[in-house]
């Protein structure tokens, strides 16, 4: 709930003022698996939080290695950031095609082990709900 109140509904907003100027590319982390970076309470698990990306950029030794399929994710992560920081778009050969994202088209990467496509961020976290709250509010 506060991810997607505080969290979510910031970036989206962001998101749009950002790419009315420039050509945005917009990703989630969706990893649930990831080993936690900071320690979490026993029972509580921590799911693809704020910062997990970062042992999929550097070797944090701590906690548990990334399995093979993060790996992979991993690789593929630091060729769209590698591109991203040579040209502007992280788009190359032999990766999943990362469409900017508009107000028109609002496309938001979700980079998961397993699969890297789009995902209807806004209804994933009830993004109407949120503004339609903070309106009356």
């Amino acid at each position: 709930m506060v991810g997607d109140c505080a969290w979510a509904r910031s970036v989206w907003d962001f998101t749009h003022a950002l790419s009315a100027d420039t050509a945005t590319y917009v990703y989630e982390f969706a990893d649930r698996d990831a080993p936690p970076v900071v320690p979490f309470p026993p029972g509580f698990p921590p799911g693809a939080h704020h910062s997990a990306e970062v042992a999929y950029q550097f070797d944090l030794g701590e906690p548990a290695p990334l399995n093979d399929a993060q790996r992979r994710l991993a690789a593929t992560m630091n060729r769209y950031w590698a591109n991203f920081a040579r040209s502007g778009d992280p788009n190359g050969p032999d990766l999943p095609g990362w469409p900017t994202f508009s107000a028109a088209e609002p496309h938001v990467q979700s980079l998961h082990p397993d699969q890297i496509t789009g995902t209807d961020f806004a209804a994933e976290h009830r993004l109407e709900f949120w503004s339609a709250l903070a309106e009356r509010g």
